[in-house]
């Protein structure tokens, strides 16, 4: 009988430990899920910062062209691409937008699609974090946009990303990468944003 009372006595805050153990779990799939924007509100995001890039006009160009960089499917970069061109439709400042799916397999293929397809802006999805900075040198060179799916490709070096935080969808862009690939961002807009520096 004393064995069964101490059991009772055991049992609440044992199964209080096992409810907190299985929330903090949830939670933390949950989080990192979230991490990640739906398509349509990261592409939002995105082209709206784009909008406000200074030099945005000076990269004489008839119009913008996003290079959606892919690994092994070109469908990774689908919903991505239809999200900024049903955004893009009416334009950004008087600029079409049009997108274009790359795979990316070394340097010289997103190279060469630079020259004969007029891009603008390279657009790199998680998939292709180990080769984030070979797509960098890219990017760098030629004084291009790179454009994140999320905070960590920010972090590592990507110019301007979008994800969510305690407060809901957040810009976050990389001060020195942007400065590299000539993106001159107003400070109002800066203001916003989480700036890594």
């Amino acid at each position: 009988m004393a064995a069964l009372h101490s059991w009772t006595r055991l049992r609440w805050p044992v199964m209080q430990m096992i409810g907190l153990l299985c929330a903090f779990t949830l939670c933390a799939e949950t989080s990192s899920a979230q991490e990640q924007l739906a398509p349509l509100e990261q592409s939002r995001i995105l082209l709206r910062a784009f909008s406000f890039d200074r030099a945005l006009l000076d990269r004489d160009r008839d119009g913008l062209v996003i290079a959606f960089l892919y690994a092994n499917d070109s469908s990774e970069s689908r919903a991505m691409r239809l999200a900024f061109e049903q955004l893009g439709a009416d334009g950004i400042r008087n600029l079409p937008v049009n997108t274009i799916a790359i795979r990316f397999e070394s340097v010289s293929v997103p190279l060469e699609s630079i020259d004969t397809e007029a891009i603008t802006a390279i657009y790199v999805p998680e998939s292709l974090a180990p080769a984030l900075s070979s797509i960098l040198q890219v990017t760098r060179a030629r004084g291009l946009p790179s454009l994140g799916s999320g905070r960590a490709l920010v972090e590592q070096g990507v110019s301007m990303g979008a994800f969510v935080s305690e407060t809901g969808a957040k810009l976050i862009v990389n001060r020195r990468s942007m400065q590299i690939e000539n993106i001159d961002l107003p400070a109002q807009v800066l203001a916003i944003a989480e700036v890594i520096r």
